[in-house]
């Protein structure tokens, strides 16, 4: 290896370190002041009452305000997907492709909602990249409801197209 080499390896080397030490004594000084991050252990099933760090607490944080995570026949619509598919899709749709399951569901929703059509994203990250901008390119009312999520709102509200009702 030429010199140039060994010495941006070593430079490389000598940051990383520096990174390292600094984000350790970061996490040690929090620590010590006792308001270091901490994870908090779930156990069992994500529900309104549940049990975290061996506490039953009343749970404000969690998704599953509509129950759906726990719902018997939920439950069961998927272990059956489970046994027809296998445990999930491998990667996103944009990677792995779309299943027919996805097709199915957005198909089900646009029907229920009476719309032409609908897209379904996995995320909310993917939700707030994917959304707005289309939402957003022609002037149309949007209904803001509870079922809206905020985060897209918030994105769709900075565009100056877009008037919300």
């Amino acid at each position: 290896m030429s010199e140039t080499g060994t010495a941006a390896t070593a430079t490389t080397s000598a940051v990383k370190n520096d990174a390292l030490r600094y984000v350790t004594e970061q996490l040690a000084e929090l620590r010590a002041k006792g308001v270091a991050p901490k994870l908090r252990v779930l156990e069992g099933e994500q529900k309104a009452v549940c049990t975290f760090d061996g506490r039953e607490v009343i749970n404000l944080a969690s998704n599953n305000y509509l129950g759906l995570a726990t719902h018997k026949a939920l439950k069961k619509a998927s272990i059956d997907a489970v046994k027809r598919l296998g445990v999930g899709a491998g990667a996103v749709r944009t990677i792995a492709g779309t299943m027919q399951i996805h097709m199915a569901l957005e198909e089900q929703i646009a029907r229920f909602k009476n719309v032409q059509a609908c897209v379904v994203f996995q995320s909310g990250f993917t939700a707030n990249a994917g959304a707005p901008r289309p939402i957003a390119a022609a002037p149309r009312k949007l209904a803001d409801n509870v079922a809206a999520a905020t985060s897209v709102l918030v994105r769709v509200r900075r565009s100056d197209k877009a008037v919300l009702c």
